[in-house]
């Protein structure tokens, strides 16, 4: 981003670190998306840090909205600054401060109002659910794909008109706040990934050992049937062999540490 905001000169900017005008995308177009990607992450452990310390969700929710507005705040007086009666009468709403308080006090509330042990798949229907209506508002009638015709340029107009970034258009726009929470929650699902104490190769199994019937269990004569591959010696007695563990997904403290 030190390259896209100082170029040396306008004038001989790079392909890459220009953002794209309506259509395509560059690199630089990818910068802001991954940050929201994350915040999301960030956020997972902030939020799963204090609930461990023994904060309330009441407590988080106003911490998370707390936070969220003093990002939004921040944006705002940097956009006002040096504070003159023009910038102040032309403030711009949306911006990416702005636009990352509003998504993480979302998100946040989001997180936590997910069920515990449900909290991954809330995600990712929420995220689903996002898009769906983003994509679905986009395709309305009487509106289009292009930078005037576009319902976000429409709603913006309505509600921000002489606020926005440019006069008719501001890329942090109402409407894609949808994408933009989407971007937030796929970093959630993430940190949840990174967070889970239960290996991932564990989980699949698990899954996989609830969706087909259980085998049947396999007495000890049996086992003591296979052939050894440890020589003629003697075979061990049933108190040194090691017990094989109750689930795949057991944690290590409940298996057996005894060596044969």
């Amino acid at each position: 981003m030190l390259f896209v905001n100082n170029p040396g000169s306008w004038a001989f900017v790079l392909p890459p670190f220009g953002h794209a005008e309506w259509h395509g995308c560059t690199p630089t177009d990818l910068v802001f998306p991954f940050f929201l990607f994350i915040v999301g992450t960030a956020s997972v452990l902030s939020l799963g840090k204090r609930a461990a310390q023994g904060a309330a969700r009441t407590q988080l929710a106003r911490h998370a909205l707390r936070r969220g507005a003093t990002i939004v705040l921040v944006g705002w007086a940097l956009a006002a600054f040096p504070f003159t009666l023009h910038r102040l009468l032309h403030l711009r709403i949306p911006g990416v401060l702005p636009r990352i308080g509003v998504v993480y006090a979302l998100g946040a509330l989001l997180l936590l109002a997910a069920p515990a042990r449900r909290k991954a798949a809330f995600l990712a229907v929420a995220t689903a659910l996002l898009l769906a209506l983003h994509t679905a508002l986009l395709f309305l009638p009487g509106y289009d794909l292009t930078l005037e015709g576009n319902l976000q340029t429409a709603v913006d107009l309505a509600l921000l008109k002489g606020h926005l970034w440019k006069p008719a258009w501001d890329p942090e726009g109402i409407l894609s706040t949808l994408t933009a929470l989407a971007t937030m929650l796929t970093g959630a699902l993430t940190g949840l990934l990174l967070t889970s104490k239960t290996p991932l190769k564990a989980r699949l199994v698990a899954s996989a050992s609830q969706e087909r019937p259980a085998s049947p269990a396999v007495s000890p004569g049996r086992r003591s049937a296979f052939p050894s591959t440890r020589g003629s010696g003697p075979a061990p007695t049933s108190s040194s062999r090691r017990a094989p563990p109750a689930s795949r997904c057991s944690p290590p403290s409940s298996w057996s540490t005894s060596s044969a």
